[in-house]
């Protein structure tokens, strides 16, 4: 997905998604699944 992204590695994308969403991707993603909307 990083690279696909744009993004050199795995790492720089993490980062980026923190600063946007206050949250890494994987909390991110588990607060989705409880909604019920991932």
């Amino acid at each position: 997905v990083a690279t696909v992204s744009g993004y050199a590695d795995q790492a720089h994308l993490v980062r980026d998604w923190r600063e946007f969403t206050g949250r890494s991707p994987t909390v991110w993603r588990r607060g989705e699944v409880l909604l019920g909307t991932g």
